[in-house]
């Protein structure tokens, strides 16, 4: 019975490990995954529990270091955003009580008013719950309209764990008058290292709604994800904008799900980004313009050193 066990674990963990090489999109920008499946294997025995394959399996898929994997049981849930460790390093209740004058709006998607100096301010938290193609949300719209008349616009993402591209592509809308070539997307489709899709090339076109011609400035952590690396890739595209913080997590692919044999579900980046100079950032994350690698654990009390070198730079 204990060796028909195993023999039942080799397969589901056999299953997982060819289905991520046939679907995970940056093998070539990640650590050996080929080393960490063999690791898997010599650990796996006929007295392993499913508590102790679960730890197993989900060791295998945390050494790829992608923040979008997660392994899900229906007792338990593995998040590899957890075990990389990336702080959320914006602390909004020391911008509200210290930094902001007018506070406009504070609701689920965004947190938006003035700081010093006619200085804007706006909070995402992630770019989820896109609707309206080509369009941001109505709450995002509004925030938008009241920030217009301000003399330039900070963008906090350090706390942004993504969502839809098509949102955070509906807002950069708002900071060019020119079509940009903003990135390249290839899905991932098969077993061998180049079954890749057509390359799908990915456009910023300016907002039907107006121009922000103000200087920009997007604070970035390495808890900013996904479609919050994607709005990075856009702003760093445009002469106005400036990049600070950290570098970012460093995964900016969609994600699909997958079943296990064992009726477990776990879930991989399948997509590759290319910025418009045809760069991957994947695993390495996007580089700032200006590194500040300060966490918020090192904050002095009621200052936040990023915010304050972002007004400093947009009042001179």
């Amino acid at each position: 019975m204990e060796e028909a066990e195993r023999s039942n674990k080799e397969l589901v963990l056999r299953h997982l490990y060819e289905t991520t090489k046939a679907y995970y999109a940056n093998f070539d920008q990640r650590p050996d995954f080929e080393a960490a499946y063999q690791l898997a294997q010599d650990e796996l025995n006929a007295q392993t529990t499913e508590s102790e394959f679960f730890v197993i399996c989900s060791r295998l898929l945390a050494s790829l270091e992608d923040p979008h994997i997660r392994l899900v049981t229906p007792d338990s849930t593995f998040l590899t955003f957890n075990y990389l460790n990336y702080e959320r390093t914006v602390d909004l209740a020391r911008i509200k009580n210290h930094y902001l004058q007018d506070l406009y709006s504070e609701n689920s998607r965004a947190v938006y008013g003035r700081l010093e100096q006619n200085i804007g301010y706006l909070y995402l938290p992630d770019f989820t719950d896109w609707t309206i193609y080509n369009q941001p949300p109505p709450e995002i719209q509004e925030a938008m309209n009241a920030l217009r008349s301000t003399s330039g616009l900070i963008i906090d993402l350090r706390n942004n764990d993504g969502g839809s591209a098509i949102y955070a592509q509906a807002l950069a809308a708002y900071f060019t008058q020119n079509q940009l070539l903003w990135h390249q997307s290839f899905n991932k489709k098969g077993p061998l290292p180049n079954d890749f899709d057509k390359a799908y090339q990915w456009f910023v076109n300016p907002s039907i709604h107006y121009y922000y011609n103000k200087p920009v400035i997007v604070l970035t952590s390495r808890y900013t994800v996904s479609a919050g690396e994607r709005f990075v890739l856009a702003m760093k595209l445009l002469e106005n904008a400036t990049v600070i913080g950290q570098r970012t997590a460093g995964s900016q692919g969609s994600v699909r799900g997958f079943e296990m044999l064992n009726g477990w579900w776990f879930s991989l980046t399948f997509e590759k980004i290319l910025d418009a100079d045809g760069h991957n950032w994947d695993y390495l994350g996007i580089a700032p313009d200006r590194e500040i690698n300060t966490t918020l654990s090192q904050f002095p009390e009621g200052k936040d050193p990023l915010l304050d070198e972002a007004i400093q730079e947009l009042g001179h």
